[in-house]
């Protein structure tokens, strides 16, 4: 079965050689690819009677710009007509609507319809290299979706890749996406220590959003819990990132 990822990829960089973006048609297919060379998925849902499809296949997907990035994802076309069920798991209403998502097919974001490129390059460009990490944890949560601990450790995986994404609208539904899987994990949890951990990545978010003072405000209202010493080391953590958020260098060095 590997032989065959492998395969898949070999026709993906043979095809990029021609072509702006080289797209698979089967989801799954996708996914295998995401998995094995550590990168994102864009699908497209698309028909073959829609305008403004084939107008974001010549101003978008052929276009010279898509070069330097279409290499970051594996792409996958979607045909619209002959992919109901897929249409309506992820919530395709009217196309075209491209999707980013993990190697296990988790939404990061989303848009719909075509007006002009620009809008879709700026995310694309900015679609992270290597998710090794967060495709990881995106397969080993789908095989235990009811588990405290992989929804806890899926959501700090997309907090790491999301922190350092350069787009602001970008990294906001990263970090969307980990304060969703941070919530399910509380949720599933009946330990104390891990939720208050929880709380804490939270608050991160908020500083990793451009917000350390919202942050300290929460931090504040959260107090320290003397006795456990990785919920201690995680709030000086997240304090410094408020002090160093807010440019108060004394306070960074001093957390």
């Amino acid at each position: 079965m590997k032989k065959i990822y492998i395969l898949l990829l070999i026709l993906s960089i043979a095809g990029n050689l021609h072509a702006q973006v080289f797209w698979l048609n089967d989801l799954e297919s996708a996914k295998s690819v995401a998995k094995e060379s550590n990168k994102l998925i864009v699908m497209d849902f698309w028909a073959s009677w829609c305008g403004p499809c084939k107008i974001m296949d010549e101003k978008l997907w052929q276009s010279s710009e898509m070069v330097p990035y279409s290499k970051n994802f594996v792409g996958v076309k979607i045909d619209f007509d002959n992919n109901h069920t897929l249409a309506i798991a992820y919530n395709t209403q009217a196309i075209p609507k491209v999707v980013l998502a993990t190697a296990s097919g988790d939404v990061i974001w989303e848009n719909v319809g075509f007006y002009s490129a620009d809008p879709y390059i700026t995310i694309l460009k900015a679609v992270p290299v290597n998710v090794g990490v967060l495709n990881q944890y995106a397969v080993a949560c789908e095989s235990a979706k009811k588990d405290p601990k992989a929804n806890y450790d899926y959501g700090l995986a997309f907090q790491s890749v999301g922190k350092d994404v350069t787009n602001d609208n970008l990294k906001r539904s990263f970090l969307k996406c980990c304060e969703d899987y941070l919530s399910k994990a509380q949720k599933l949890s009946k330990d104390e220590n891990l939720n208050a951990e929880i709380e804490l990545y939270t608050i991160l978010n908020d500083v990793y959003n451009g917000k350390p003072e919202k942050a300290m405000k929460k931090l504040d209202k959260q107090g320290a819990r003397p006795g456990n010493n990785n919920y201690e080391d995680i709030r000086h953590f997240v304090l410094a990132k408020c002090y160093q958020g807010t440019k108060d260098q004394d306070n960074f060095a001093k957390e």
